[in-house]
């Protein structure tokens, strides 16, 4: 507890500093003490980053301000993060509203542009506003929940985690929340963890397809086919469609023994998601199993043709980075319809697609990117990253766009 409280405070500290640095005065923010002390002490500090936190620690004792013991979701290679101009303004705005007394204010503005940065992929700013954001309204569950969005998509689960655990501790119990922490306690390890969060997301919502659709899948890498292939089963009961669950059941009843109903299930994939590759190798091992080999047979030549065509996007994806890097420059800078264009001579491709999904979000049009990730994940199931993108965008509130 207490490396975690120090590490805690680094990294409020240097978020402090930053506000510092554009002339926030110290009232503006809320204070971990360990944050002052670190900054004054640590040997790694310069003299000026000392000489500020000195400064910051006098005028907090003159505002007569008390600390408060906050637990910050960053680590501390997250607050290494280079952010861009636009959100130094951003801060420099939020500054200028805590001066002129409209504290919760500057908070939603924070919120609102690290919302739109961290759907427009600029992770580094979203993780900036989302510290200021937890800075300014420590106790307001929001900026925590941001926080912990942002640092999943930067693969940073450890940080996730801790903010993610701090929105739900602050009154965050909304499914999008839980399921985000469940998925990180998965990456850090922690499994009976996650299974709780995602049960806890579905009791507090009766039949959440999406924490239906995580649990299953936990449930099928751990080995548990039989609970995996009911879970799944409830979540395509209650509304889910997607490829990935449809595909992960029919995986569960295949590790279950049932051979009969993972063919039919395999088949669904077919339909939903046919260059789907993966399906078509597991049907031709389940149809193997049950004794109809010529059948089994033709699903494997399918499987075939379309894993060479996959692998051959893949070389024309490899040739084509240029060109993904160019799109990606024209979505920062906001020329949405011009990325689009971009992309449209691409081999489509899981990451080509994902990228189109991204530009769809970013104008707002949430159903055309659920549509586009969709089509992504039923080209790799397998990817980790499409499918956290995926929920992600489930959770978006419907955009002006569609």
């Amino acid at each position: 507890m207490t490396e975690r409280l120090r590490r805690s405070g680094r990294c409020q500290g240097e978020s402090i500093i930053r506000w510092l640095s554009r002339g926030c005065s110290a009232p503006a923010i809320f204070l971990h003490p360990i944050a002052v002390v670190d900054l004054i002490s640590h040997p790694g500090r310069s003299a000026p980053r000392r000489t500020l936190a000195i400064a910051l620690l006098l005028a907090v004792a003159a505002a007569s301000l008390q600390g408060a013991e906050v637990r910050s979701a960053s680590s501390e290679a997250s607050t290494e993060q280079t952010t861009s101009a636009e959100a130094d303004a951003a801060l420099e705005s939020a500054h200028e509203l805590v001066r002129g007394g409209s504290r919760r204010a500057a908070h939603a503005m924070l919120l609102d542009r690290g919302m739109a940065w961290l759907g427009s992929g600029r992770i580094s700013d979203a993780i900036t506003a989302s510290q200021a954001a937890t800075a300014l309204e420590p106790a307001a569950p929001e900026g925590w929940a941001l926080l912990g969005r942002a640092h999943t998509r930067n693969r940073d689960f450890r940080a996730a985690q801790e903010a993610l655990t701090t929105a739900v501790e602050r009154g965050d119990t909304s499914t999008g929340t839980l399921v985000y922490l469940g998925s990180v306690q998965w990456e850090n390890g922690d499994l009976g963890g996650a299974e709780a969060t995602y049960r806890r997301a579905i009791e507090g919502t009766g039949r959440s397809d999406l924490a239906l659709a995580q649990l299953g899948r936990l449930e099928l890498w751990q080995g548990r086919y039989e609970e995996a292939a009911e879970t799944l089963g409830v979540a395509l009961a209650a509304g889910s469609s997607a490829p990935d669950v449809l595909f992960d059941r029919a995986e569960a009843l295949r590790g279950a023994g049932r051979f009969e109903e993972a063919i039919g299930a395999y088949r669904r994939v077919n339909l939903v998601a046919p260059t789907l590759y993966k399906a078509y190798y597991g049907l031709a091992v389940v149809l193997a199993r049950a004794g109809r080999a010529e059948e089994s047979a033709r699903e494997f030549a399918r499987y075939e043709e379309l894993y060479r065509e996959d692998q051959e996007r893949t070389r024309v994806q490899e040739r084509g980075k240029g060109e993904m890097e160019r799109a990606r420059a024209l979505l920062r800078e906001g020329e949405v319809d011009a990325a689009l264009t971009h992309l449209a001579s691409q081999a489509q491709s899981a990451d080509v697609l994902a990228l189109v999904a991204q530009a769809h979000a970013q104008a707002g049009r949430k159903q055309d990117a659920l549509a586009t990730l969709e089509r992504a994940v039923s080209l790799d199931p397998g990817r980790a990253d499409l499918r956290r993108l995926l929920n992600e965008v489930r959770l978006m509130p419907p955009g002006d766009g569609q």
